[in-house]
């Protein structure tokens, strides 16, 4: 079985529970994502989307600011991601309150029941940004995909590749002028030993050439940044999906 992609929107998610980890993960204008990895059956995602078209209306109507979806592309084409912005904990005890509020009882029923036949697989994993060692994003940007790097250290090796990428990667990225790279770490319901790194394309195109960082240094340089970090991480994964604004509530 393929391993779920997680924002999994990415989704940077850590082993051990290190000074510099809890550091980020503690940070105050770190916010929370709940997202929802969903594997659809193929022939049924017309329906799926329809019906996420139809949440999102009463949704707005009941005061929701925002719900972003995007679509695999590069990977398992059938998976949805649906993810959710916190302020706090405390808002997770309303559990399906907002869906009642926007739907009533009977309909978010039945809307649940309709949604569960579209449905192969189904997770929830609650992540917190990590803006520390993020890059943030114009606002005029309107990207049209995301390239989902993840990447699981090692045993042991948290602290190092925490280090690795506070005092080498996150300086390299803003002398290279980057424009939006996001990472994550999961609070709940995922991988300890995984990291993510978000890459917002503003097309297929931007696949053409190196990352910003490679292009800044050279190849010389390049290598000399990244040697050492095979040691500490297996092989990434690389995956695309498309963001899909029509599926979504967008601030």
């Amino acid at each position: 079985m393929k391993k779920p992609i997680r924002l999994s929107i990415v989704l940077a998610l850590l082993c051990v529970v290190a000074a510099p980890i809890a550091s980020f993960a503690q940070s105050d204008s770190a916010r929370l994502w709940t997202v929802i990895t969903v594997d659809v059956h193929s022939n049924m995602i017309p329906e799926f989307e329809g019906l996420q078209k139809e949440l999102n209306v009463a949704y707005k109507k009941a005061g929701m600011k925002e719900r972003r979806i995007s679509r695999v592309v590069r990977g398992n084409s059938s998976q949805y991601l649906i993810a959710t912005p916190h302020d706090s904990y405390a808002e997770l005890d309303e559990g399906n309150a907002f869906m009642t509020k926007a739907m009533g009882e009977a309909g978010a029923a039945q809307w649940i029941a309709r949604v569960t036949k579209c449905t192969k697989s189904r997770s929830v994993e609650t992540v917190r940004e990590l803006p520390d060692i993020s890059i943030p994003i114009d606002p005029s940007r309107k990207p049209k995909l995301m390239l989902i790097i993840t990447t699981e250290n090692l045993p042991g090796m948290a602290p190092a590749y925490s280090t690795w990428l506070t005092e080498k990667w996150h300086p390299a990225m803003k002398a290279a002028g980057a424009n939006g790279v996001f990472f994550y770490h999961s609070a709940w319901g995922g991988s300890q030993r995984e990291w993510v790194q978000i890459v917002p394309l503003d097309s297929w195109a931007a696949l053409d050439t190196r990352n910003p960082v490679h292009r800044h240094l050279g190849e010389e340089a390049y290598r000399e940044l990244r040697k050492g970090v095979g040691a500490m991480t297996h092989s990434p994964t690389r995956r695309i999906a498309m963001t899909r604004p029509d599926l979504s509530i967008l601030p």
